[in-house]
């Protein structure tokens, strides 16, 4: 048996003769060895082979294999094993971000959908004829265009807020005012969004009949609505104190005492309102004019139909953002395709 394979590894140096690493004068092992064996198999086979041969002997033998050995390639099945997983790894990384932003950009083209259907559906309303409030059905759908006449309650008036309103450059503290109106066309009363007000409204008696007539009534263009949906970071009302931070319509209907289900109503201007400022300018700073009343024409300023048929992120935003996504899911994409070709290839 030892024969046989002494005889095996002669003809095996013979072929191999001049690539790989030198024992003794008449035998040689191939460097390719490492990517197959390890060392310890290699020197146990040549220990078990070559004791007879009168050129090794137990420290030659070592020392030759250790120098072979220490001659011979990096690459073994240990670090190829080793980059296999760190290309899994990395693969792996950019695969998450491209189905996270794929998923992102999937959102957005629903959003943009149903801010498309919501656009409609808003518009048609705002483009019909107006009804008047005793004609519309217990529950009528948001921004249903109506008139409303009557008396309103001045000292039951709610204000929400503060919501800043900025304007001409210069931004001004204010509430949105909501006043409980009485009108002898329906037995029950009216909640109205009168528009926003600067903070002076609320402490100033004067700014409060602007809307009033000589007799005590109005008429109104206005268009039914609903609750705000506040987001997380809206603090909660609190009637008790008068702090509306956000229209609950339920809740400020029984904080006056008024039915549960009494309507919301928002005044509106037909035609678009220019803007003014609420504030002193650039001029006025100049020329020491810091203390001019503000205009008392303006307020509660309204907002017009063709605002209400704005959204503050509009559709085509939608579809730039889903543009965005996708682009980045498919450059993280190519990057982990190009990660999992590479090693293929290897």
């Amino acid at each position: 048996m030892r024969r046989a394979a002494w005889r095996a590894a002669r003809t095996l140096h013979g072929s191999t003769k001049g690539q790989g690493c030198s024992l003794s004068s008449d035998f040689a092992l191939p460097r390719d060895w490492t990517s197959e064996f390890s060392a310890v198999t290699c020197r146990n086979t040549l220990a078990s082979v070559l004791p007879t041969h009168p050129s090794f002997s137990g420290g030659s033998l070592y020392h030759s294999t250790s120098r072979c050995f220490s001659q011979a390639p990096v690459a073994s099945y240990s670090s190829g094993k080793g980059r296999s997983s760190s290309r899994s790894s990395a693969a792996f990384v950019f695969a998450l971000p491209c189905l996270f932003t794929a998923f992102l950009g999937t959102w957005q083209v629903q959003r943009r959908q149903w801010k498309v259907d919501l656009l409609q559906a808003r518009t048609a309303a705002l483009k019909a004829e107006g009804a008047e409030l005793s004609e519309l059905p217990p529950q009528p759908a948001e921004f249903t265009r109506v008139h409303v006449q009557g008396q309103f309650d001045h000292d039951a008036s709610l204000y929400v807020g503060p919501r800043p309103r900025s304007s001409m450059g210069s931004a001004t503290n204010g509430y949105q005012i909501i006043t409980p109106l009485h009108s002898s066309q329906w037995e029950k009363p009216v909640l109205v969004n009168r528009g926003w007000v600067p903070a002076t409204w609320r402490s100033d008696p004067k700014f409060r009949r602007h809307w009033e007539s000589k007799d005590g009534r109005t008429s109104l263009q206005a268009v039914t609505r609903v609750s705000e949906d506040p987001s997380a970071f809206v603090p909660q009302n609190n009637p008790k104190t008068g702090e509306w931070f956000w229209i609950d319509v339920p809740a400020m209907a029984a904080s006056l005492d008024l039915p549960s289900d009494t309507p919301l109503v928002e005044v509106v201007s037909v035609e678009e309102r220019q803007p003014t400022s609420s504030g002193p300018t650039a001029m006025d700073v100049l020329g020491l004019r810091t203390n001019r009343p503000l205009n008392m024409e303006e307020y509660p300023i309204t907002r017009s139909v063709s605002e209400l048929m704005r959204f503050k992120v509009t559709p085509e935003d939608h579809r730039n953002y889903a543009l965005t996504w996708y682009t980045l899911s498919a450059a993280t994409g190519a990057m982990a395709f190009g990660i999992l070709r590479k090693r293929r290839s290897r």
